[in-house]
């Protein structure tokens, strides 16, 4: 949570931009560095790393956490979840 409230705010003095969730697979298909990001109000957030998308519709993730993977939808991960997705410049 304390991560996904840095990336809104002083992440941006850092070169984090909040985006949207297209430009932020655009961003990581060109080899950039994207973030998916969520908060949880009754414990810990949420946070993923997107993956080139390889030709595929969708959004995609790698993980580390109760379940760990590599590749997968955004939806493996966060559910019914809506993140907010942050692109390094």
């Amino acid at each position: 949570n304390e991560l996904a409230a840095w990336l809104g705010t002083l992440g941006q003095q850092s070169g984090w931009v909040e985006v949207s969730e297209r430009v932020a697979q655009i961003h990581a298909d060109g080899g950039g560095l994207s973030l998916a990001s969520t908060v949880n109000p009754s414990g810990p957030g949420h946070l993923a790393v997107l993956v080139p998308s390889l030709g595929e519709t969708g959004t995609w993730i790698a993980q580390a956490g109760a379940t760990n993977f590599t590749r997968k939808p955004l939806r493996a991960g966060f559910g019914a979840l809506e993140p907010r997705f942050y692109a390094h410049k």
